[in-house]
């Protein structure tokens, strides 16, 4: 995953693993970089290159330190520049 962590499936303790799902072989091809797992902190997600929008995403959360990825006064998301979607 680099340097950048992302999803910890040992997040709610070791006594609860969460495992990561995998696309079927024939919906990976649809996959954007064939099924590349994009790793933010604390969250991956797998992209759809046909439709431009993520499969799936796993994350953490810990309520305790939630940032804002939203513009509350224009509703703007900030995109993750590491995605190639044109």
């Amino acid at each position: 995953m680099g340097s950048n962590e992302g999803f910890d499936p040992i997040f709610l303790g070791e006594e609860f693993p969460i495992s990561f799902p995998c696309l079927r072989e024939d919906i990976s091809q649809t996959a954007l970089e064939r099924a590349k797992i994009y790793a933010f902190t604390h969250f991956l997600i797998v992209m759809n290159k046909e439709r431009k929008f993520a499969f799936y995403g796993v994350n953490n959360t810990d309520v305790e330190k939630i940032y804002s990825w939203i513009d509350v006064i224009t509703g703007t998301w900030m995109r993750g520049l590491r995605i190639k979607i044109r």
